[in-house]
């Protein structure tokens, strides 16, 4: 199949492509071609993965400050604790219902 006919293919039906390959050969060249071509979200792993490192290892260098501990009346169970993950769940969440992908850049 060429690329003008998977690009043909793809404009008629709804189609999610997958692109499989050895290192360096192509596949996020083709993928960013056939996003601009076919004007869908291009998804990858891989820079979700360094941002998610980053933001991870941001978090460790730079933890957010301690709320204090709020006044409890008698019998009254503490709010659950803020996960450090949950301000990326909600993130991912929001680009997922919104169509989109977190950014790449």
């Amino acid at each position: 199949m060429s690329k003008m006919d998977l690009i043909d293919s793809a404009k008629k039906t709804n189609l999610r492509i997958l692109l499989l390959g050895m290192p360096r050969s192509g596949k996020t060249t083709l993928a960013k071609e056939l996003e601009k071509r076919l004007n869908v979200v291009r998804i990858s792993p891989d820079c979700w993965i360094q941002n998610l490192f980053a933001k991870i290892k941001d978090r460790e260098e730079n933890p957010p400050e301690e709320e204090p501990e709020p006044e409890l009346e008698e019998g009254q169970e503490p709010p659950p604790k803020k996960s450090w993950l949950q301000p990326l769940e909600e993130e991912l969440l929001k680009c997922l219902q919104a169509g989109s992908a977190p950014n790449d850049a």
